[in-house]
């Protein structure tokens, strides 16, 4: 099979193609060899006196932000809880009072009902 056959093919078959899966593993290969080729440069960079601060906070950084992004997530769900509760109450009182008592009650509402 010539490379044009492969290129002639339908979109739904190239998948399918042995060619076209052996093209998609070695790109593969290739993106984790030129991520790793970046990776060690990252030792030279923190030998420089003007880089090496600079690659430590980016470094950092992701960790401040995760801590912040959970400490946002622990107070909006408080606030969430607590106007729900709030709210459930407001409308069980509200249903209370709504309904039409058999008798005149002068006791403090019973919410539980």
């Amino acid at each position: 099979m010539l490379v044009n056959d492969l290129d002639s093919l339908e979109w739904e078959s190239h998948g399918n193609h042995p060619a076209y899966t052996i093209m998609l593993i070695s790109e593969c290969f290739l993106a984790v060899a030129i991520l790793l080729a970046f990776v060690q440069n990252f030792s030279f960079i923190q030998a420089n006196a003007s880089t090496g601060p600079l690659l430590h906070a980016f470094i950092e950084m992701p960790i401040d932000v995760t801590k912040f992004f959970l400490y946002f997530i622990f107070v909006f769900l408080t606030f969430a809880v607590s106007f729900t509760k709030l709210y459930l109450q407001h409308e069980r009182a509200k249903q209370y009072f709504n309904t039409a008592p058999e008798e005149n009650e002068t006791d403090r509402p019973r919410l539980d009902r």
